[in-house]
Parts: structure tokens; C-alpha cells; sequence
């Protein structure tokens, strides 16, 4: 039975898809802000952000398919990929919010991809597909190398991953 919103697995351990697709949720806990409230979703930064750091690993996606993956939804791209999947070749698939899902960043998400307002740092598969809302980890990667600018004092690396 899939996990839904409310339940948790039995071992308490959440398993890293599922605290990605479920912002709201972190280690198994709803995120709560000031007062009880539920804390906000953290944003999709695009991978502009991302980059801005992680050059080659941005050099490296640029070149993959996931980085052209809302370029397959065009009319004409693959219509062979398109008649396998009973699409219409022809037709322009990118505003399709059946298709978005898979190949934008952070569709119906704070900060994600918006049909209505199509930002070219959401399209495709990037980085937050996979690693979560940038803004979850934005903030600790940034404290990070102020510490290191300032003090030369290093942030375990491991942390860092764990974060994103």
C-alpha cells in the first residue's frame, strides 16, 4: 500500500522519495512554524541557483536529457517516442499538466514550474527534481561558506549532503 499524506511507515526511518515528494513532511514529523502553524513549503529555486555553485555538475545536466525533457513535449520533437506513448505528434504537449509532472521542476509547487508563466530555469528535469526545493537548503549551504569565508572553519561534508 503506498504511503500517503498522515501515514507514516512502520520504522520511522521515511524514506528519502518520499520526504522529497512530501515537502511538508521532514523525518517523519509535519514541519510546524512559530504558534503551531504548519510551516510554509520551501520554494523551488530553479537551477540557476543550483549552478551558481555546482558548475560542473550544471555543465554536465545541460548536456543530459533530462536538461531538454519539457523540449519533448513540442510538436514534431520524437514522434516516434510520441505514437509509442498513443500521443499525437503533432499536437504541443507543454502546457499539458498530464505531462508537466514529469518533466518540469516543482510543477503546483511554492516557487515551482507555472504553465502560465513558463520560467526557463523550472523546465526540464533539473536539479530539484531529485534533491527537493533548493530553499530547504539554500540557507545552510550559504552559512557554510560564510563560516568557511570568515573563520576558515569547514561544515562536515556529509551534512551538507544530507541537506541537499
Amino acid at each position: 500500500m503506498p504511503l500517503g499524506r498522515g501515514m507514516l511507515p512502520k520504522s520511522r526511518a521515511l524514506p528519502a522519495v518520499w520526504a522529497r515528494s512530501e515537502p511538508g513532511l521532514v523525518s517523519g514529523v509535519a514541519r510546524v512554524g512559530k504558534g503551531g502553524t504548519p510551516a510554509a513549503e520551501p520554494r523551488y529555486e530553479g537551477f540557476k541557483k543550483c549552478a551558481s555553485c555546482h558548475k560542473s555538475q550544471s555543465q554536465s545536466w545541460r548536456k543530459t536529457g533530462h536538461a531538454k525533457a519539457l523540449d519533448l513535449l513540442k510538436p514534431g520533437v520524437r514522434p516516434d517516442a510520441k505514437c509509442r506513448a498513443r500521443l499525437d505528434p503533432a499536437k504541443d504537449y507543454s502546457k499539458d499538466k498530464d505531462c508537466l509532472g514529469c518533466h518540469v521542476t516543482g510543477l503546483g509547487r511554492e516557487g515551482g514550474y507555472d504553465p502560465g508563466d513558463p520560467g526557463i530555469y523550472l523546465g526540464g528535469v533539473s536539479c530539484e527534481s531529485c534533491h527537493g526545493p533548493g530553499g530547504r537548503y539554500q540557507n545552510l549551504h550559504r552559512e557554510a561558506a560564510e563560516r568557511f569565508d570568515k573563520n576558515k572553519l569547514t561544515t562536515p561534508r556529509q551534512a551538507l549532503a544530507d541537506a541537499g
